[in-house]
């Protein structure tokens, strides 16, 4: 019986995924595992591409995961076909450590709900190695609220995946693995560091990209304190809000300067986000 299921969503990925997969057959973890990779419904040679890994990793399998758009369908779609009591989460982008997967699963013998450290600086050029949704060495904390796993580096008990119902399917890819979290907390399964489970994430370059995820990530704060303010997320004090606008104001200068143009886009973005999303929502968070 496998003792670990490593599962991996993936959409037109092909141009990355072969760094990931890679890094997955060079695994010091000694135990019975196996790799699903769930197809999204990619466009190119994703499918193809993970296939063709399955001479260095054996216990590989693609699953059609096309049936809805998005990470946390696939993610789960990965789950209802892993074998394993254990689940392991990581991205088509990202490339995990050698000895990720040994750290993740050992913890897992003591802890049902894990995460692990994040590298920001071996994949991604200086401009672009700070991301303020993710941590490096310690638990990020969400909306002033509770910890949460970072989707590309999470390890979970299959019971307590199954028993929350998973990733939630209707937040757009962005902010499931905040809510997954605070819903597995919620139920009573504490959040436990692995710092020698680390991953290396893989930031956005091109600028639309980039504002495309940060103006989700804001619209993903609002929604999630609309779900869980009633189990006790804050509100935004109103001068923490005309500070961050402040600085915003402050920073826009910055635009003209390529080393930090995207560190301002990033905060314009989710700034317009959280507009975005209160109106949307029909709640104020900005």
């Amino acid at each position: 019986m496998k003792q670990i299921s490593v599962i991996i969503p993936a959409y037109n990925a092909a141009t990355t995924i072969g760094v990931q997969l890679d890094a997955l057959s060079r695994q010091t973890y000694a135990g019975d595992w196996e790799v699903i990779v769930a197809d999204n419904g990619s466009t190119d040679d994703t499918r193809a591409m993970a296939e063709s890994y399955s001479d260095r990793l054996p216990d590989l399998k693609v699953v059609d995961a096309s049936d809805r758009r998005g990470a946390g369908p696939a993610r789960n779609r990965g789950a209802r076909a892993a074998s394993a009591p254990y689940l392991a989460f990581c991205d088509a982008d990202d490339r995990v450590e050698p000895e990720w997967l040994a750290a993740l699963a050992s913890a897992l013998e003591h802890h049902d709900f894990v995460t692990g450290s994040v590298d920001h600086d071996s994949l991604n050029s200086g401009k672009s190695s700070s991301h303020w949704r993710s941590h490096v060495d310690s638990l990020p904390l969400a909306l002033r609220f509770l910890p949460y796993a970072l989707s590309g580096n999470m390890g979970v008990k299959s019971s307590a995946f199954h028993e929350v119902g998973g990733f939630p399917e209707d937040m757009d890819s962005v902010g499931e693995d905040v809510a997954l979290s605070w819903a597995l907390q919620l139920a009573g399964y504490d959040l436990y560091f692995e710092p020698k489970a680390v991953v290396a994430y893989r930031h956005k370059e091109e600028l639309g990209s980039l504002w495309r995820q940060h103006s989700n990530f804001g619209l993903a704060d609002v929604v999630l304190y609309k779900r869980f303010r009633s189990y006790g997320v804050p509100p935004r004090r109103l001068r923490s809000v005309a500070a961050s606008y402040w600085r915003l104001l402050t920073k826009l200068p910055w635009l003209f300067l390529p080393a930090k143009r995207s560190s301002v886009v990033r905060t314009l973005a989710k700034h317009w986000g959280r507009l975005r999303g209160s109106w949307r929502e029909r709640v104020l968070y900005l």
